[in-house]
């Protein structure tokens, strides 16, 4: 027996064993990270969720300013109702207090204009939307409605 070859083949075995242990490190070290992002990435939501919600809410829900037809019982999204759309309605209508709107519905073909503050509003605008939504009077009409909201 080669004494001399069976040490080369331990210090040989005795680097490889060394270089998988960082490879090994530096892959769970990378799928550890990855984890963490992910999981962070995925709970993440946005800043301005509450308002958001409140906003589909004056869009969407009949308890707010969208058109209900009781004759079929249905609720038309995206429709405002002329006649609901009031102030009384609004602070009805919201369900977070801590959170102000001031609402202008504008009928692009009849040239009428009307403005909705909720209780509380200053006159200090931290964000405003802009929404191309339909308008329910005597008949319908193309509309636009301006959300401004402060907290």
């Amino acid at each position: 027996m080669n004494k001399r070859g069976d040490s080369w083949n331990a210090t040989q075995m005795l680097i490889y064993s060394l270089i998988a242990v960082f490879v090994l490190l530096y892959m769970v070290g990378l799928f550890s990270y990855v984890l963490s992002h992910f999981k962070y990435s995925t709970l993440h939501t946005s800043k301005t969720l509450d308002e958001d919600l409140l906003m589909q809410r004056f869009m969407r829900s009949p308890d707010c300013f969208v058109y209900f037809d009781y004759e079929i019982n249905r609720a038309y999204p995206n429709v405002i109702d002329w006649e609901k759309f009031s102030d009384e309605q609004l602070n009805k209508c919201l369900l977070h207090k801590n959170i102000k709107f001031q609402l202008t519905l504008e009928n692009l073909e009849r040239n009428k204009l009307k403005t909705i503050k909720s209780a509380g509003w200053n006159n200090r605008v931290e964000r405003s939307l802009s929404k191309d939504v339909l308008i329910k009077d005597d008949r319908i009409w193309r509309g636009n409605l301006k959300i401004d909201i402060q907290k």
